[in-house]
């Protein structure tokens, strides 16, 4: 059945994606003058440089003009624009520090009236209380000085400093401290950050060429130019990095593992996505999946199988377990996944009539092994009786269908997505799952939400996380998420890259400065 699998996958797959050639000249490595290039594959080009975009590929082509706050870590936390953070016992306060000698590409000093004007963007402009309420209740910022703010919260919400650290901001002084003024500006295509990069050129189609930033508060980068080049293919992608034209390659498959670990030419770099991907079933569809027709369809799955097709090895991926990844403070080893029944979702299936309708199945085809997924699953439901029709889409009109904010969509049943990091307190996550938030397409139970709801404002590390282990077993009883993996970033790159394994990151790459060309 494995190797079955595996053949019809490959040829489905093939005819999902179409060769494209990619163009010579761009260096991977140090020229003869010594200055060191670093060549980056993105799938498209992105419509603005501004620090905010709804898609993760679109926020890797402009990270290198910014930088997050800070970041929250199980370790720690690593400083970034900020250098300092303090929170009160009780979590209802919290003092940040901007650092001292951080500054905008023109030169003007980032401040906290940046952090501001960044929080009224996303509440006036872009309609975001992710920051701005918790409940119905304001969040206050105090201007303390022209580097530091306290910010006040109504309750307790633990995630609250998670999220805030990876902000990136946007500077005020260009737009007159006006947010309406930032859309659509010409200002905003300049690129003016205050990251370790500044913007050279931007060949709109073909590539965006950064310089180093060598006024950057957290010292020079050690590549002097980053090239973001275009090539939306994967298969495009291997034929560059075999001629230099790029640094470096995600890999995601077993196969691809194996050639280029034996492969002296390259060196492969291997750390956790922190991401959580998984299979979501959709209560709008106009199937009206009851509970007994769910707990078929999971019962139909076999994760063991998935894994053994799609990842084959643990050094692309781990099992998914519940809905915190191992980056994750509430991660817990021990919690359980869904048990495969073969048996029982077949006669459930069945009992419910699910036998007698065709499943619709939406999945990202520029997510990594997303459309492999699909069909893995695919075939195990049928052997359980259980008819599945995929779907593949590009990320915009994907994230349009399965997170639609207006009206829920009705016309599909299941989908395949991964949500964002997991680094520290990930507890913002419970926001997808709770459909009082503005997403149609997850339902959790009112007891669910109850238990993730004390759990985000329970100050007591101790208790919360005996909360959320309360919570992921009650999710588990809605049968509304499905954990399918905790993916791993495997990258081969030319044989001269160094320090692209540094830190874990959802987005590569976290901090530019440990990226270095021998």
């Amino acid at each position: 059945m494995k190797k079955a699998t595996k053949r019809i996958m490959a040829s489905l797959l093939s005819a999902m994606f179409v060769l494209t050639g990619c163009g010579a000249g761009d260096s991977a490595s140090a020229d003869n003058n010594g200055a060191k290039t670093f060549t980056y594959a993105i799938e498209h080009d992105v419509s603005t440089l501004g620090p905010f975009s709804g898609e993760d590929s679109a926020t890797v082509a402009i990270k290198p003009l910014y930088d997050y706050l800070y970041i929250m870590s199980n370790e720690g936390i690593r400083y970034y624009a900020a250098d300092k953070l303090t929170v009160s016992e009780d979590g209802l306060k919290i003092n940040l520090h901007i650092a001292d000698n951080a500054k905008w590409h023109d030169g003007a000093p980032l401040s906290v009236d940046d952090l501001i004007f960044t929080i009224r963007y996303n509440s006036e402009i872009k309609n975001s209380t992710k920051l701005t309420k918790i409940g119905e209740n304001p969040v206050q910022y105090n201007k303390i000085d022209e580097k530091t703010i306290e910010i006040v919260l109504p309750e307790t919400l633990s995630d609250f400093t998670t999220l805030l650290g990876k902000m990136m901001l946007l500077p005020s002084h260009l737009f007159d401290n006006d947010p309406t003024k930032v859309d659509g500006s010409e200002e905003l295509m300049k690129g003016i950050g205050y990251g370790p990069f500044k913007l050279k050129e931007w060949n709109k189609g073909e590539n965006i060429i950064y310089e180093k930033n060598t006024d950057y508060h957290r010292g020079q980068a050690k590549i002097d130019q980053m090239i973001m080049k275009i090539i939306p293919e994967d298969s495009a992608k291997e034929v560059a990095l075999q001629k230099g034209e790029i640094s470096f390659m995600r890999i995601s498959s077993k196969d691809k593992y194996e050639k280029y670990s034996s492969d002296d030419k390259y060196k492969l770099s291997t750390f956790t996505e922190s991401r959580m991907n998984y299979i979501q079933v959709n209560p709008a569809s106009k199937n009206n999946l009851t509970k007994e027709m769910k707990e078929a369809i999971f019962a139909a799955i076999d994760l063991k199988e998935v894994m053994d097709v799609v990842y084959a090895s643990e050094k692309m991926s781990l099992p998914g377990q519940g809905i915190f990844c191992p980056a994750d403070m509430y991660y817990d080893k021990d919690f359980k996944n869904y048990t495969h029944d073969l048996e029982k979702a077949t006669s459930l299936a069945k009992e419910t009539g699910l036998d007698k309708i065709t499943l619709k199945y939406i999945y990202n085809n520029n997510r990594v092994n997303m459309a492999e997924v699909a069909i893995v699953v695919q075939q195990q439901l049928a052997k359980a009786g259980i008819k599945v029709d995929l779907q593949g889409m590009d990320s915009p009109s994907f994230f349009k269908k399965f997170f639609d904010r207006v009206k829920p969509q009705d016309d599909w049943d299941l989908g395949t997505n991964g949500w964002d990091s997991q680094i520290g307190d990930a507890g913002y996550v419970h926001g997808y799952l709770d459909s009082g938030k503005g997403f149609s397409n997850f339902n959790e139970s009112k007891e669910t939400n109850k238990a993730f709801t004390e759990a985000r404002s329970t100050s007591d590390l101790k208790e919360r996380t005996a909360k959320y282990r309360e919570g992921q077993e009650l999710l588990k009883e809605d049968y509304t998420v499905y954990p399918i993996s905790y993916p791993n970033y495997v990258l081969v790159s030319q044989k001269n890259v160094k320090g692209l394994d540094t830190l874990p990151s959802m987005l590569l790459f976290e901090d530019y400065l440990t990226i270095d060309i021998e």
